[in-house]
């Protein structure tokens, strides 16, 4: 039987794994977990060549080099990160003096009912969507997570550093790949993908953990301003208001006969290229989201809350 369970990541979340205990309260894992990615935008030269070269040194003949080629994982060095989070239910894990964007689901424990995995909601820079599957004998995750960068940066680059959660239920990083390519056409995407599967065994049972997280950089026009409109139940304007990149309020009040909202983002490029997004937001909907580049180069969403009369 086979369960499936897609989610869009709106703030923190929970997802149940059901009817699965994690090994590291009853059982012992056969190997470190997969978790999820650390975006940097610089290389984590973390890998330990002292111990390569010791270990290869057959393969230098006089005049030649060596080349780390193949699984050097086992070269690694590790990074372990910090939980900085006031509660263990809910995690947040930093790697200190590493900037960068995490994207990860971590398993936490439940002592009365199923485990889950928790995702956090800190980072502005990531649209995340997230799915679960359960089979006999394999569990799978699935992350998808989409970032945005300008085209006026013109060439991006950034790495997928993977994310491990130990039997101990410690987290680390160690390096990862990169993509990297010009981004000044609107639409262009870079993505990168890691995956891996491992066994773990809980009571005499072994069952495989599988952990796909795919990440896509995709360019967009800069953000010139913000248009908040006001709209009536017959489609007619009660009133308009513009905002700059990150001055939209962080609470929003719509007039008593208001009926719906649009939220207009107008993006321009330096050569005078435009586009436009329209989204609408009816009483049912509680917040709507405005966009500015960030310092690291992706943009952030900002989110205003709806206070309906």
């Amino acid at each position: 039987m086979r369960k499936l369970f897609a989610l869009l990541l709106a703030a923190g979340m929970l997802v149940t794994l059901a009817g699965c205990q994690l090994a590291s309260d009853q059982g012992e894992a056969a190997g470190d977990q997969l978790i999820g990615v650390y975006i940097t935008t610089e290389y984590l030269d973390l890998m330990d060549m002292e111990a390569y070269l010791n270990d290869h040194l057959n393969e230098l003949t006089d005049g030649g080099t060596i080349t780390a080629e193949g699984d050097t994982s086992a070269y690694q060095d590790r990074v372990y990160a910090v939980d900085v989070s006031e509660d263990p239910q809910h995690p947040d894990y930093r790697f200190p003096g590493i900037e960068g964007i995490p994207i990860y689901c971590v398993p936490v424990p439940e002592p009365e009912g199923d485990d889950y995995c928790w995702t956090p909601s800190n980072a502005p820079e990531v649209w995340q969507y997230y799915n679960y599957t359960v089979e006999d004998d394999m569990e799978g995750m699935v992350i998808t997570a989409e970032l945005y960068v300008s085209t006026e940066e013109r060439h991006h680059q950034f790495y997928a550093n993977p994310m491990y959660r130990t039997a101990e239920g410690e987290i680390y990083m160690v390096g990862g790949t990169g993509a990297g390519g010009n981004m000044d056409e609107p639409g262009t995407s870079l993505m990168l993908t890691v995956e891996e599967t491992s066994d773990m065994t809980l009571n005499g049972k072994t069952t495989r953990q599988r952990c796909e997280v795919k990440v896509t950089v995709t360019s967009v026009y800069p953000v010139e301003k913000t248009v908040l409109i006001q709209m009536d139940r017959n489609n007619r304007v009660i009133a308009s208001q513009e905002f700059l990149p990150g001055q939209a309020p962080a609470a929003f009040t719509p007039k008593e006969n208001t009926a719906y909202l649009v939220v207009e983002t107008h993006r321009q490029s330096k050569s005078g290229d435009q586009t436009l997004d329209r989204e609408l937001f009816d009483r049912e909907d509680s917040v709507f989201s405005t966009y500015q580049e960030g310092e690291n180069g992706f943009f952030c969403r900002t989110d205003t809350v709806i206070h309906w009369t």
